[in-house]
């Protein structure tokens, strides 16, 4: 059983994409959880009209952030039964049997992404892999898959991240720190809508501030430089 744990803002055409596709190509048993965090664009007129007996939505009357929000909607799912979480951005797109490829990842991870980066020795990242043949420090939330028992250990985002960045690769470090295995599904089957990646000035400041927290916190830390023991097809 996959608990798939979705955050709503706004870009209501994604969102529809992003649950229809959810639906059509999911052969695992799940459970969709959602948190709008108080779109105003019509996103909670078309969830409010989702009718699915697997799915339960929480529609917040403010913004709590990207962090905050992923915390929530997993203190929100803690009372159902399920083996692992899977952690959704609303711009993407999953294939056909992706929840297979990602089960069968998770025989030999604990933690498993889509999206593997490499960091600079100060902890900033800079490149993004595209090669089973290259290493990784850490994968990124969206897309991520985490087997429940280990959230349960260590918890799960550090909320002094919020609203947004460092987050993930803080959560892998201490997974990795507490003895699990994190790996990256090097198959193509969770599409990224193309977005902008360039920071706003106040998104600046947010990143600045949390590169600086993890600096300090990790400092000495050696960087993982995990690389993958197999392919996503096993």
């Amino acid at each position: 059983m996959i608990a798939i744990l979705v955050l709503t803002y706004n870009n209501i055409e994604s969102t529809r994409e992003c649950i229809g596709k959810l639906y059509r190509h999911t052969k695992s048993d799940f459970k969709l959880f959602i948190l709008d965090n108080n779109s105003t664009d019509g996103t909670v007129e078309y969830l409010s009209s989702l009718r699915y007996d697997n799915l339960k939505i929480h529609l917040s009357t403010e913004n709590m952030g990207i962090i905050n929000g992923r915390n929530y909607i997993y203190n929100f799912s803690k009372e159902d039964s399920y083996d692992y979480l899977c952690f959704l951005d609303n711009d993407q797109f999953v294939e056909e049997g992706w929840d297979l490829v990602y089960v069968n990842l998770m025989k030999r991870y604990d933690v498993i992404g889509i999206e593997a980066w490499q960091m600079k020795s100060n902890f900033q990242p800079f490149r993004r892999i595209k090669d089973k043949s290259e290493y990784f420090d850490y994968v990124g939330c969206g897309g991520m898959m985490i087997r429940r028992d280990v959230v349960e250990e260590i918890g799960l985002f550090d909320t002094k991240f919020n609203p947004k960045y460092f987050e993930d690769p803080q959560f892998c470090f201490r997974a990795i720190k507490n003895g699990y295995k994190v790996g990256w599904c090097d198959g193509k089957v969770i599409e990224h809508q193309k977005h902008d990646l360039t920071l706003s000035p106040k998104e600046r400041v947010f990143f600045m501030r949390n590169l600086r927290i993890m600096q300090k916190e990790w400092r000495g830390f050696p960087l993982p430089k995990i690389k993958n023991e197999g392919r996503a097809n096993g």
